[in-house]
């Protein structure tokens, strides 16, 4: 079980380094909006989630461990609610292709 976490954890430590580095390649043309538009909401999830989780600690009752329970439940089923939208929304196929010019003046297709 605490291998399984570790990995879990690494893997959404791993979203904060990749997440503009996606954005950029996904949306260069808005790139700076939604870098800012990303980091609001990470920074947001930093302040909501303690309450959401003290919430449902609170609600256990004298059951604490499983008001714990229901947290950590809450958290992986966020995350794979969200994955799973990521992997439907986010085409990485289905990028524009731009003509550009080489320095021989023969054009070339290019991926941005």
């Amino acid at each position: 079980m605490t291998f399984v976490l570790l990995v879990v954890k690494g893997l959404f430590s791993s979203v904060s380094a990749l997440g503009p580095a996606i954005i950029n390649r996904l949306a260069a043309d808005r790139t700076a909006l939604m870098i800012g538009i990303y980091t609001a909401l990470q920074t947001m999830a930093g302040v909501i989630a303690p309450i959401v989780s003290g919430s449902l600690i609170q609600k256990a009752g004298s059951d604490i461990v499983l008001g714990y329970n229901y947290s950590v439940l809450m958290i992986v089923a966020l995350g794979v609610v969200f994955s799973s939208l990521f992997l439907i929304i986010v085409n990485p196929d289905k990028l524009k292709k731009k003509k550009t010019t080489s320095v021989d003046k023969d054009s070339e297709n290019v991926v941005v």
